[in-house]
């Protein structure tokens, strides 16, 4: 495969080149319909097991270090033939180092992922989290598929996402009991997570540790509530690019 370097844009004159380690805005994408409310935008078509690329272009990208601790890139292995990271369950994940979220009283946190639980499922493994622990946490909860969002508190839980099948998930973190967890078509809100503000996001584990075997094609963090709006371009994005049945 020949390798592609980004175009040069041009500024009155000037040869403006992309920041180190950004990529180009895909056509359509998180970024292309929610714009400056992105905080930070990784799909598996940019990067890898050791360095998954933040598209925002804010180098707020995923690492890893420790080559047993990778999640292994398959190019072909997603719905539709994506792109995905699939996270082993014994020891995988990766840590955005500095990309600390705000207590979610102060500034909402919304997560938008397309994943797959796979076939080792175990009680209290995290799908994500962050390096200080139990901050802006999604966690597979009592038995399969239940997943559950917590930080101080535990929140809703929602069983919508069987083994082995793709999924929309979105986790809306408010400090209020408009907290929610939408799978699919499904959405559990009601209890608030008591959240407070976080150091290094983590996804694959949360404080380093209960690792999640699952797959993951795309994760978006948001810095605030979606509109219906944007729900029904984002959804409409999902399925273009990862078949129908993902978000109903």
């Amino acid at each position: 495969m020949i390798s592609k370097r980004p175009l040069a844009r041009h500024n009155r004159g000037r040869v403006v080149r992309p920041s180190a380690g950004s990529a180009p805005a895909p056509p359509s994408s998180p970024l292309t319909i929610l714009g400056a409310a992105v905080l930070a935008f990784h799909r598996a078509d940019v990067g890898n097991g050791a360095s998954w690329t933040d598209q925002n272009g804010n180098d707020r990208h995923y690492t890893q270090g420790t080559g047993a601790n990778q999640p292994a890139l398959n190019a072909t292995g997603g719905p539709n033939s994506t792109p995905i990271l699939t996270f082993d369950g014994a020891n995988d994940f990766m840590q955005a180092t500095g990309f600390a979220l705000p207590d979610p009283g102060t500034t909402p946190t919304l997560i938008y992922m397309v994943l797959r639980q796979n076939a080792t499922w175990t009680a209290t493994r995290k799908i994500f989290g962050d390096s200080a622990g139990f901050r802006l946490v999604c966690y597979q909860n009592a038995t399969t598929p239940r997943l559950r969002m917590t930080a101080g508190v535990d929140g809703p839980e929602n069983a919508a996402a069987p083994e082995g099948t793709w999924v929309r998930m979105i986790c809306y973190f408010s400090d209020t009991v408009g907290d929610y967890l939408t799978i699919k078509g499904t959405t559990v809100t009601g209890t608030s997570c008591n959240s407070a503000a976080g150091v290094d996001r983590q996804i694959g584990a949360s404080a380093g540790i209960l690792y999640a075997s699952m797959s993951v094609a795309e994760i978006t963090h948001v810095n605030r509530n979606l509109t219906a709006p944007e729900l029904a371009q984002m959804d409409a994005y999902v399925d273009a690019r990862y078949g129908a049945g993902l978000t109903t």
